[in-house]
């Protein structure tokens, strides 16, 4: 379940995604003055001890798309996230598949996980 999308200034967007399986954020934004939007994955779980955020991809996307390109890519990501996350996909196998998959189209000039 798409719990809840934040829209930031200068295109930045995140999105909490919500399932049976795993929570976690989608964030899409600047990454620094003059540069292009780039996507985190951040899986958050609450424990005993309070909630932990850790992030577990990032994608820099080639810089031929645009910014609505970039944007549809976030949605892209959100919607395969929720998908996979309600039919009891585990997040590390889904991570893998969207940076391969962003690789392959050559979408992402760099798709790094870290899980």
């Amino acid at each position: 379940m798409i719990a809840k999308v934040t829209h930031h200034r200068f295109n930045g967007r995140v999105t909490t995604v919500l399932t049976p399986q795993f929570e976690c954020r989608v964030s899409t934004a600047k990454e620094g003055i003059l540069k292009p939007l780039s996507t985190v994955l951040i899986e958050v779980t609450h424990g005993d001890s309070g909630t932990t955020r850790r992030p577990c991809a990032k994608f820099i996307y080639s810089r031929s798309l645009r910014t609505i390109d970039r944007l549809e890519m976030h949605e892209l990501i959100v919607k395969i996230l929720d998908e996979r996350g309600t039919a009891c996909d585990d997040f590390s196998d889904i991570v893998i598949d969207i940076c391969d998959d962003l690789k392959a189209r050559g979408v992402a000039k760099e798709a790094i996980h870290l899980v």
